[in-house]
């Protein structure tokens, strides 16, 4: 249990992270970041980061399946934001062509 709930926490984690960046707030949701909520966005993905990895039971083999786990979090964050970022970049460019 422990073990689904720091994936869960990981995920949150990364998509903090992530949305705490200019760039990757706007392809989301088409405005801007301001400077309070992007210090929200990092401490809380610092902070679900930091619990992630406190959940994981202290044996080594852990540790390495966590950071496979944080690796292939990345990965499906990223594709899932440029499928995002594409869809709405074709929608933008659908409406200018009416």
């Amino acid at each position: 249990m422990a073990n689904i709930l720091s994936v869960i926490a990981l995920l949150f984690a990364i998509v903090c992270l992530s949305l705490a960046m200019q760039k990757h707030y706007k392809a989301c949701f088409d405005g801007r970041l301001n400077e309070n909520k992007e210090r929200r966005l990092k401490m809380s993905g610092w902070l679900l980061m930091v619990i992630s990895i406190a959940l994981v039971e202290p044996k080594g083999i852990n540790y390495v399946v966590w950071t496979c786990q944080l690796a292939l979090v990345i990965f499906l964050q990223a594709w899932l934001l440029s499928a995002i970022a594409e869809r709405k970049t074709g929608l933008k460019q659908a409406r200018k062509a009416r």
